[in-house]
């Protein structure tokens, strides 16, 4: 379970950010915060001695606003830099609010395809910023006393990357992960690069699997998820029937079947 921080002023004031009387930011030590709702998309805060560092920025820049005054005003340092796991709004729409953003370069291409109609039909008012720094396959950064590995690895989305933070025992997985819903599959996933992406990640000794939505996970969520895509892969190639994906309790287990739906559909068209 995720620690407890040992400042009983900051506990307090970590249990009043909530939304809709869920909790909003769950402390994994006393200085990392995953910031979400379950369903929303997760950002990872890791605040290090002299400032800190986000992973992915949110869907909408006014919530990217709450969490870069959260840094500010409860923990008292700044977010140097925010990473982004890949393209998708509700983990880069957000970065406008920051100064300095690192993707894989593939994340910025995506960005920087996005239209006027794309941006209007997801009805977030935004002015998109970029990665000012782009990564290719694996890449190490240090920021004071916090080290992050940028590791590529594609499966959800071409551009799809995990951050290790090997001092920390945590892997910031992207959509490559969701736990207690179902998965988002869209029409450029691989779902053989993502198989392989979730195989590497479970070689990775970490305490803490954070998903792109979801709970913190552990390992045990990382093959969860491994065995959640080869099913679906089996589904479309014919070895396994729908029914048969509505009776397995990793399935029947997770929240908006919806997605699962609009998934399936994704990958028979």
């Amino acid at each position: 379970m995720p620690r407890k921080t040992t400042s009983l002023c900051r506990r307090i004031l970590l249990e009043n950010y909530t939304t809709r009387g869920e909790k909003m930011i769950t402390n994994l030590s006393d200085r990392v915060f995953v910031i979400g709702t379950g369903t929303s998309a997760n950002s990872v805060l890791v605040c290090g001695k002299k400032f800190c560092v986000l992973f992915d920025s949110t869907l909408f820049p006014e919530k990217a606003r709450k969490i870069k005054e959260f840094a500010a005003e409860i923990l008292g340092k700044e977010i140097a830099v925010v990473f982004n796991t890949h393209y998708h709004p509700d983990h880069t729409f957000g970065n406008e609010v920051f100064d300095r953003i690192i993707s894989h370069s593939l994340t910025r291409k995506s960005l920087e395809e996005m239209d006027e109609e794309y941006i209007r039909k997801i009805g977030v008012e935004v002015s998109l910023k970029f990665p000012d720094e782009t990564f290719s396959e694996r890449e190490n950064y240090r920021f004071g006393d916090i080290v992050v590995e940028a590791v590529h690895l594609g499966g959800h989305t071409p551009d799809s990357s995990i951050f290790v933070l090997k001092n920390e025992k945590i892997v910031i997985c992207g959509d490559l992960l969701t736990t207690g819903i179902h998965a988002e599959i869209v029409t450029d996933s691989d779902l053989f690069g993502w198989i392989e992406a979730l195989s590497e990640i479970e070689k990775i000794r970490a305490d803490y699997f954070v998903p792109g939505h979801g709970k913190v996970g552990t390992i045990e969520d990382v093959r969860n998820m491994k065995d959640y895509i080869s099913k679906v892969l089996r589904f479309r190639e014919g070895s396994v029937k729908h029914s048969e994906l509505l009776e397995d309790p990793n399935f029947i287990n997770r929240e908006h079947p919806e997605l699962l739906t609009w998934g399936l559909e994704n990958i028979i068209r």
